[in-house]
């Protein structure tokens, strides 16, 4: 069984993301009650610098902050994120990191738009695929 969990870090006339502590606390407590057997958490904005194009900036100004509450629940399987308008992954202590592509536009040169296609398996395995769509 998998739990989805989501966060909010978007900021009120900012661009750029943020996890006050409320936000955090709640997170905490929603993955210490979690009696799936994996998980994913959801948000906003990108939690890695992205090694691309994209302004890192304008990602979530206090990531260290996230990897604080996640680096403590071993059932995490994957953080899921958007904003930056491409599809990446990255790995960061043991940890998959997905960006998604925007169904508007990329930031990149790709043309197209696009969206992750995701199969959670029972041996808590995640799989996924970048889906193009021509325009």
């Amino acid at each position: 069984m998998w739990d989805i969990v989501s966060i909010n870090s978007v900021q009120a006339n900012k661009t750029s993301g943020y996890l006050s502590k409320n936000a955090l606390s709640e997170l905490n407590t929603q993955l210490n009650q979690s009696t799936a057997n994996f998980i994913i958490v959801i948000l906003h904005h990108p939690i890695v610098p992205m090694n691309s194009t994209w302004d890192d900036s304008l990602s979530l100004e206090n990531p260290q902050d996230l990897f604080a509450v996640l680096d403590k629940y071993t059932k995490i399987r994957a953080v899921l994120f958007g904003h930056a308008h491409e599809s990446a992954e990255f790995n960061k202590r043991g940890l998959k990191i997905i960006a998604c592509p925007s169904t508007a536009v990329q930031f990149t040169d790709e043309k197209r738009i696009g969206f992750n296609y995701y199969t959670l398996n029972d041996n808590g395995r995640l799989e996924y695929e970048t889906r193009w769509v021509a325009q």
